[in-house]
């Protein structure tokens, strides 16, 4: 587990991060940083979002600039913001096309733990002036995020891909949140989100399998060797458990509902 959430690059600042000056037209390049924004006060500043950012509601009614994946320049530029944000641009091309744009960028690496959430979050209200609302979220999340104390923690395996069979490794986001919701993550690899196969999966015995959607559900009971296998199979809501953000405390308690029901001499 890494011990400190990188900075892939900050650009176009003077004076250091803590000299930045306060925004008034942020656009922001991912869903989880939309979400921050809202929630530490920075959200009359948001002027446009990705094609994915649709929460809180009031996002929704932003001008898009394409999808997270392929963020659009030109409607970027047309914005006419003074700062980026986005996080997991790891995609050195993606970013350095950005970074040759004229405005003030901020990009950090994805979360590989909740304290990186914190990170994320405490670093995103640094660059807009937000720091009491950011760490007041970050102290009000790690209240609520409180480990599962358990002498034997339930094997589990979080599917968050279907087609072909994605899976969380235990060095994830994910697998940080099933770790303190007294889980551990089965799927051995040292790729974040590795894809598997139906055998792989059997052979790593889970006592519960978390999915991300409903659909998923159907797909995985069809796999070989999971037909007549009695092993639940639990629905998380996505955007609370796959978005590093401040419904963290909600993901948080849905992976630790879902292995409370699942657990040895509990009925479902």
């Amino acid at each position: 587990m890494k011990t400190a959430l990188l900075v892939l690059v900050i650009w176009g600042v003077s004076g250091g991060a803590a000299g930045a000056a306060e925004p008034h037209r942020i656009v922001s390049l991912s869903p989880a940083v939309t979400e921050i924004l809202f929630a530490i006060g920075a959200g009359p500043q948001v002027v446009a979002r990705t094609s994915q950012c649709d929460y809180p509601v009031a996002a929704q009614r932003l001008p898009k600039v394409g999808d997270f994946l392929t963020p659009n320049l030109e409607s970027i530029v047309a914005q006419h913001p003074d700062l980026l944000i986005g996080v997991g641009y790891e995609d050195s091309a993606k970013r350095v096309a950005l970074q040759r744009l004229p405005i003030r960028g901020l990009f950090l690496e994805s979360p590989h733990g909740v304290e990186d959430v914190y990170r994320l979050i405490l670093a995103i209200g640094s660059q807009t002036q937000c720091t009491g609302k950011a760490q007041t979220l970050v102290d009000d999340l790690r209240a609520h995020l409180r480990p599962v104390v358990t002498s034997r923690p339930q094997r589990v395996v979080v599917l968050v891909w279907a087609s072909p069979l994605i899976a969380a490794g235990p060095t994830t986001y994910l697998g940080d949140l099933v770790r303190l919701a007294g889980g551990r993550i089965v799927i051995d690899s040292k790729i974040g989100y590795p894809k598997i196969s139906p055998e792989i999966l059997v052979a790593s015995r889970p006592e519960v399998i978390l999915v991300t959607d409903l659909a998923m559900v159907k797909v995985v009971r069809r796999l070989p060797g999971m037909a007549q296998s009695r092993v639940p199979i639990r629905v998380l809501p996505a955007d609370m458990v796959l978005r590093p953000g401040p419904r963290l405390a909600a993901g948080f308690a849905a992976v630790k509902q879902s292995l409370a029901v699942s657990a040895p001499g509990v009925s479902h």
